[in-house]
């Protein structure tokens, strides 16, 4: 009886000590796993808030800047016009190239495209860089794009300068000089949209 009491003591803190070493293996697992989601969250947070800060930077240093408005732009057709002759009085810009995340460009010509439902597509053009005519011609039909875009001559494309991501900016035809300059957020389409409803208050109420 006496032995039989012992095996079952024994027995029983078994159980219990095993019960809790997996519990707290347990715990450490699910702590361990909330400390790297934790790490992961705060290094993106980290990351969108240089990504921000480098936009904020751009956005400070091209407003105001001012372009010579008798400097050339070519067609898709390769027909050259001076920035002047395709502008009017102002026309809303996006601003890309070839060698930009291309999701990044789509994602912004698709809200781009509901945005020309309010102001109108002969008042938004497309100016880019790129090396090949026909691809751009390409890229126009599968996007959709009703928009004119423009490939910028070197002189342009140095001051109206490609950042890597795509942007937006106003130029008026009567100061030459590039205003409401945005860059864009693939991870944040409100901030673009807000940026539409505002351009569309200040111009185009």
């Amino acid at each position: 009886m006496k032995r039989g009491y012992i095996i079952y003591t024994l027995f029983v803190c078994f159980v219990v000590i095993n019960t809790y070493l997996f519990v707290k293996y347990q715990c450490n697992k699910q702590l361990e796993r909330v400390l790297l989601e934790s790490e992961k969250a705060m290094d993106g947070l980290l990351m969108e808030k240089e990504s921000l800060i480098e936009h904020w930077t751009c956005e400070m240093k091209n407003n105001g800047l001012m372009v010579n408005l008798q400097d050339t732009v070519y067609s898709t057709n390769n027909v050259g016009y001076t920035l002047k002759e395709i502008l009017g009085i102002r026309k809303v810009i996006l601003r890309f190239s070839e060698f930009d995340c291309q999701t990044c460009v789509d994602e912004q010509i698709k809200l781009l495209l509901s945005f020309s439902d309010m102001i109108g597509a002969d008042n938004i053009i497309l100016l880019t860089t790129y090396q090949n005519n026909e691809y751009m011609k390409r890229f126009k039909k599968m996007s959709h794009i009703q928009f004119d875009i423009y490939n910028l001559s070197d002189t342009l494309s140095k001051k109206i300068a490609d950042i890597g991501v795509p942007y937006f900016t106003v130029l008026d035809s009567l100061t030459s000089r590039l205003s409401n300059v945005f860059v864009t957020s693939r991870d944040n389409k409100e901030l673009t949209v807000n940026y539409f409803n505002h351009i569309k208050e200040l111009y185009f109420e």
